[in-house]
């Protein structure tokens, strides 16, 4: 049946934003799709390859010659006709009408997406220090003092802070690409990969026995262009592997999945690079980086109204942003800009928790930032070093949770796997047992003590950026207006560092626990080798026995031995 919607009207293509209410679209949105369906023959009436196939196959499946398929055959069979449905359902989007609002997402021209850095953190715990000092010794961080003057060297500011009485956080290095224009003092000249004009690294210290390393990649104006122009481009419908099965993907679908393509290729460059020059905690275990990069948008605004927002919201998703209607996590200190992750679910191309943005309107973000031009470079490099002095505590908090939940993942796998590692226990047993001793726990312990004395400062510095956690003003107007109780803000900070205080609780508790089961079977099975080997001697000292027995007996003592004596005496006694 027909479903009447009213009239709907196209997005206004010369830069407004809005709507065109002289131009409707169509009164019954059903119609796009009956001439889409009418347009494309159906599977098998044609001569696409994909006809000829599915006929085929059809052939085969039917009468009685499907009765001579094996059931798995008759499964494929069905499995590759079904699959093949999918091109035919690629035809039929790219013969959908550009018009239908449901199928092409059309982004303003006066809409441009600036990307101008983003953010990752690495950890080095005590099993990772080496990395990081051989890290600092191979790439001479912190040993260059030409403009700077005469100093400490990264590797003696390191050792000093991991004391618990050096330096709470300083400057590692900055790493500029030759080709770039950019300069900083006692800067290093390395080649870096093509997103990226420069890589400034700071460490920051938390307690003792933890370093944290905040690497910003600024990144050119050529990769932060191709992501703006991915997302304007009108993107023809493609036919996808999904699971590892072909899926066909309209204009929309396709045009948030290289939007989001373009951006996670900048994320997986900086990644790369990270891991490779200085390999910590997330590296080690094979893990991603949690990464946090800058959005700032011409026209999009987290802040919009409700009739705004609900224009954006699918140009916003291209990008990768979806969660700040729901809720709103802002700062003070960052006035205008949003903190959101990326969902698995609605933008799986960008990744999952490990993956941030913080973004907002420009022109919103430098109506209220002050001082940005203070900061050289102009206003958008302004709000990139506004955001990473307001907010590198903040980051590092994020990154504590995914340190966190890996922890967890590798004392889940090692008590599943306890049985299988340790059911009969052997030398190689032992020494995963060590290793593990010497990695997991060391670790948990020293990052847990560090991360309580941290949390519980009495004091905050300029990068200790407070966000809210609430509902942005429209969502709750209208929450209240249907008589609901809007929810007072909560602190992001405190929630995350109380997670994060009851998640190490359980972990020491468990590693506790842990230590003690194998301890114990490491003894029994000391013991039961004890036996085996008490038992393998024995049978060695019988086996001497018996060869000391034989040697005796043949051995050549008098003219006549032992041996031939006994013979004749036998003899003699059988006559």
């Amino acid at each position: 049946m027909s479903s009447k919607i009213g009239v709907r009207v196209n997005e206004n293509k010369q830069g407004e934003g809005s709507r065109d209410d002289s131009r409707p679209v169509a009164d019954d949105l059903e119609s796009f799709s009956d001439r889409a369906f009418s347009a494309v023959p159906e599977l098998g009436s044609g001569r696409r390859w994909q006809d000829a196939l599915y006929n085929v196959l059809s052939w085969i499946d039917s009468s009685w010659r499907a009765k001579l398929v094996p059931h798995r055959g008759r499964r494929w069979i069905n499995r590759r006709m079904v699959s093949l449905m999918t091109f035919r359902q690629a035809e039929v989007y790219r013969a959908w009408s550009l018009d239908d609002p449901r199928q092409n997402l059309i982004v303003a021209d006066d809409e441009h997406v600036h990307i101008p850095a983003l953010w990752l953190v690495e950890f080095f715990p005590p099993s990772q220090f080496e990395n990081l000092a051989s890290a600092l010794k191979r790439k001479s961080w912190g040993e260059d003092h030409a403009w700077t003057g005469s100093g400490p060297t990264g590797r003696e500011i390191l050792e000093q802070s991991r004391t618990g009485k050096g330096w709470s956080w300083w400057r590692l290095a900055d790493v500029i690409d030759p080709d770039s224009d950019r300069w900083s003092p006692d800067s290093l000249r390395e080649k870096l990969p093509d997103q990226f004009d420069q890589v400034s690294l700071i460490a920051i210290q938390i307690g003792a026995g933890l370093t944290a390393v905040l690497a910003r990649f600024d990144i050119n104006k050529e990769s932060a262009k191709a992501v703006d122009d991915i997302w304007h481009e009108t993107h023809e419908p493609e036919v996808v592997r999904n699971f590892g099965r072909p899926m066909a993907q309209g204009r929309m679908w396709t045009k948030f999945r290289k939007t989001q393509q373009a951006r996670r290729s900048i994320h997986d460059a900086a990644r790369r690079w990270l891991a490779d020059s200085c390999p910590g905690f997330f590296a080690a275990h094979s893990r991603l980086h949690p990464l946090v990069d800058l959005i700032l948008t011409e026209q999009g605004d987290p802040f919009a109204d409700s009739d705004s927002e609900a224009a954006q919201r699918e140009s916003m998703r291209a990008l990768g942003l979806t969660d700040y209607s729901i809720r709103s996590r802002t700062s003070e200190d960052l006035p205008g800009l949003v903190v959101e992750p990326a969902s698995k679910t609605l933008t799986p191309t960008i990744g999952g928790a490990e993956t941030w943005a913080i973004w907002g309107n420009r022109n919103t973000v430098e109506e209220r930032m002050e001082n940005l031009a203070a900061y050289g470079g102009g206003r958008i490099d302004g709000i990139v070093h506004v955001t990473q002095e307001h907010a590198r505590n903040f980051f590092v908090l994020l990154a504590v949770s995914r340190m966190t939940m890996h922890m967890d993942e590798d004392y889940a796998r090692l008590r599943d796997e306890a049985q299988t590692r340790h059911g009969r226990f052997k030398g190689k047993g032992l020494k995963l047992l060590r290793a593990s001793f010497l990695t997991l726990s060391l670790d948990l312990t020293s990052v847990a003590r560090d991360l309580q004395r941290f949390h519980g400062r009495k004091w905050r510095d300029t990068g200790d950026a407070q966000f809210m956690v609430g509902w942005f003003p429209q969502s709750a107007d209208a929450y209240a207006a249907q008589g609901g109780k809007v929810p007072e803000p909560t602190s992001m900070n405190k929630e995350l560092e109380q997670r994060q205080s009851e998640w190490f609780e359980d972990l020491i508790a468990a590693d506790r626990d842990y230590r003690e089961i194998l301890s114990t079977v490491a003894a029994l099975g000391a013991s039961n080798d004890s036996l085996k080997i008490s038992r393998v001697a024995l049978w060695l000292a019988f086996v001497s026995l018996m060869i000391a027995m034989v040697t005796l007996l043949v051995a050549e003592v008098k003219p006549q031995n032992l041996l031939s004596f006994i013979v004749e005496w036998v003899a003699s006694r059988l006559r």
